[in-house]
This record gives C-alpha cells, structure tokens and sequence, in this order.
C-alpha cells in the first residue's frame, strides 16, 4: 500500500508539428534558381525563400512596356489632331461629322494607353511572383524542389512552419469514445526525455483510414535550448481520470458489499476490518479514501474466511506461512 495518485489514461504516440504549417508553391513557371534558407533554418517575415528565374517573363514586361509607349505617342498625335479640327469646325471649315470623328478617335486612343498601362501592372505583378517571401516567422521544414529544377506554377518549393508546436495524434474511435475530448488534460514524454503538460486543443470531426482513427492536436511549448523539433515522436498518455491524495492498494484487498467497501489490515497480530471509499481501479491497483496509514499492510487473498480479529502471522514471505 502507498499514498499518492492513480490514474486512467489512454497511451499513444504523436508527432511534433508546428501550428502553422504551408507549402510555399511556384507561381509562375521557370527554373528555380535558388534556396537561400536551409532546411531547418529559421526566418522572419518577408525574408526571401525562393527566386524562380523566368526570362519569358521580364521579356513580356518589356513588349507591353514597349506597347504602352506606342499607345501614348499615337494617343498624342490623335488628341493634337483632334485639337485641330475642332478649331477648323470652328471656323467651319470642316464639317462637325470629321470633329466628332477626330474626338472619338482621341478618346480611344486614351483608352488604349489605359489598357496598355493594366498591361504593363499586371506583367510587373507577375514578374513580382519570381521570389517568394515569408509570411509569418518560423522555420524552413523541407525542401520540396531543388534549385536548378524546372517548375510549374502551382509546384511545391518548400514547407514552413511557425515557431508555435503542437502534438499531432492518430486515435482510435475505440479510444476516442473512452472520453477524449477538448481540453482533456495529457501528459507528454518528450524526446529528450522530459515531461510536459498539455491539453486537447482539437479533435478532427472525420475519421479516416480502415482503422477509423482522428487527428487529435495537442498544444504544446518549446523547452529554451530543446535540441528536438518537427516530426519526432513523442509518447502520449491521455488521462481520462485522476485522484489525488488517496491510498493505492491492490484490487484484490478491496471487498465491496450491499454495506460498502472494506479492506483487511494486520494489526498485533490480528486482522482488523477498515471501512474505505474506492474512487478509481485501474488494475491491479484502487484507490481509496479512509482511515489507513503508511505503515498499513493489507490482505489480498480472497480465498480465506476473513474476518475482523481473525489472528494472523506476517511473514516476510510466503514460503514461511505456517
């Protein structure tokens, strides 16, 4: 028999995982030319990730560039034009049908200045598609392309995570249907081996796979200098039930009737019966509550007409049971 706690718990094994986790894609097509964060190193935001090298695109930039200019000198010369012959209708030497022609003329030549300058944004745009930057801190987990390589838009580059970890459990429904849920507390053994709490942050709404499991996500913190990080395992104990400052005997002493529960303890020779409480069994151990102390030795064989003032003798073992 001993003092302390007694718990129910589920076991597993989860994987670090950091909270946020994307995949950087290519968004224009070209060879990639560079990575200049490595695997594992960390970055900040907007820090450079990726520079896809795309020649056809700064070619593009450069027609419409070259485009939008004609349009602009045309434009000139037709709204010049068309300030010249509203001064000759003017003086009626024109007539109002070669003004009005002379103006349109000069409205869309603006207009296609206009559409040549959307042009022109939209190339600068996707010339801007050429690096990818960071959106948020974190870390560079893997690398999925390798510079030199010729990639499409919509390619994974890279994967990046943040700084924030979590622990990432495939469960059972078997398991899940014992009382997992939201904010469950769970108790961690990390890697290095060192203990950590937790809770249940998530539980997926889908199961998935023959064996019916579900993503359960655990919230979890970095210890300062953790040499440990993304895809180690990591053992998991979800627990279901806990005492706090019981007895812990074994099941077996433990007799339960219509009148309660009880255990036999020896006592100068002599057996004496102790009302207890039982509040959790997680075989072969109870916990209970009652008038026990630590010097306490109970009885665990069940085979034998006990009773209270029942005299016994306590051997170290069972050979010398007389």
């Amino acid at each position: 028999m001993r003092a302390g706690s007694l718990k129910r718990s589920v076991r597993s094994i989860g994987t670090v995982h950091s909270v946020e986790e994307i995949r950087i894609l290519a968004r224009l097509s070209g060879k990639l030319g560079t990575l200049p964060i490595p695997e594992g190193g960390a970055v900040a935001r907007g820090d450079l990730l990726a520079e896809i090298a795309s020649p056809e695109t700064g070619a593009r930039q450069e027609r419409v560039y070259q485009e939008r200019g004609r349009a602009a000198i045309e434009a000139a010369f037709l709204c010049r034009q068309a300030d010249q012959d509203e001064a000759l209708g003017r003086a009626q030497a024109i007539t109002l049908q070669k003004v009005d022609a002379s103006r349109e003329a000069c409205r869309a030549a603006g207009k296609a200045v206009a559409a040549a300058g959307a042009s022109l944004q939209e190339q600068s745009i996707l010339a801007g598609n050429k690096r990818e930057r960071a959106p948020f801190p974190g870390v560079v987990l893997r690398w999925v392309a390798q510079p030199g390589e010729n990639v499409m838009p919509g390619q994974p580059l890279l994967w990046l995570g943040g700084h924030d970890l979590e622990v990432r459990v495939m469960v059972p429904e078997k398991d899940l249907v014992k009382g997992i849920v939201p904010d469950l507390p769970v108790e961690l053994l990390l890697p290095d081996g060192t203990r950590q709490h937790g809770t249940v942050r998530t539980i997926s709404p889908e199961s998935v796979g023959p064996a019916r499991t579900a993503e359960v996500r655990i919230s979890m913190k970095r210890p300062a200098g953790a040499t440990w990080g993304h895809g180690m395992s990591v053992e998991v104990d979800f627990v279901l039930e806990e005492t706090a400052r019981t007895w812990i005997v074994p099941s077996v002493a433990v007799h339960t009737s219509d009148a309660g529960s009880h255990v036999f303890i020896v006592s100068r020779g002599a057996l004496v019966r102790r009302e207890v409480f039982p509040k959790l069994t997680v075989p072969p151990e109870t916990a209970v509550t009652g008038k026990l102390t630590e010097m306490d030795r109970v009885v665990t064989d069940r085979h034998l007409q006990l009773h209270d003032g029942l005299p016994v003798w306590v051997s170290p073992s069972a050979e010398m049971t007389p």
